[in-house]
């Protein structure tokens, strides 16, 4: 593979590379040397290309959020949500879901005691099921609680699935089974 080159290149390849170790890590455990390695690129330019390594991993939350958003939006627009939602929830069994680089960054950083407001400005996809459960009849407060239950779930699930699958002893039980037993609790949720 080459070495990238010319501002798109770069600026792929470093912000790959960051998600890679910024995942798999934690971002405070990850130097701006180290993604450059990773990116096969020069320090300099990646300084050039994002400055400091807080607006490095802006940009990478930035791109987690617009490649995540789309689909969870579409979903909770879905006639048979709850099973859309836990279909997304549980689509990369033991570790691969889509979701999963977006939620173990989140997760990392907070950890690290970054305030939730340095790590987005928006959050496009929550709004979106709060407005669906007032539309069904919830008042305001009612539908941002429920909001509330069905994302707790969601994101403990993606944050902690192998413990779960440990602890309730899941590793013979059909993931088909675990999603379905997913999409019935959030439908009793929203319903």
């Amino acid at each position: 593979m080459s070495r990238p080159t010319g501002r798109d290149e770069v600026r792929r390849a470093v912000l790959e590379a960051a998600l890679r170790l910024f995942v798999a890590r934690g971002p405070a455990a990850v130097s701006l040397r180290e993604i450059a390695t990773e990116a096969d690129v020069n320090l300099g330019l990646l300084y050039r290309h994002f400055g400091t390594k807080v607006e490095l991993i802006s940009a990478a939350m930035d791109l987690l959020v617009s490649q995540n958003s789309g689909p969870f939006i579409d979903c909770l627009l879905a006639p048979d949500m709850p099973a859309e939602f836990a279909n997304i929830v549980t689509s990369g069994h033991s570790g691969d879901a889509p979701m999963q680089p977006y939620v173990r960054m989140m997760a990392w950083m907070l950890l690290d005691g970054v305030k939730p407001e340095e790590l987005q400005s928006e959050y496009p996809v929550f709004p979106h099921l709060v407005k669906r459960l007032i539309s069904e009849g919830r008042n305001p407060e009612e539908a941002r609680m429920t909001a509330v239950v069905v994302f707790a779930t969601a994101l403990g699930w993606l944050i902690f699935e192998p413990f779960i699958n440990q602890a309730a002893q899941l590793d013979d039980v059909p993931i088909e089974d675990v999603r379905k037993a997913l999409a019935d609790a959030f439908g009793r949720l929203i319903e």
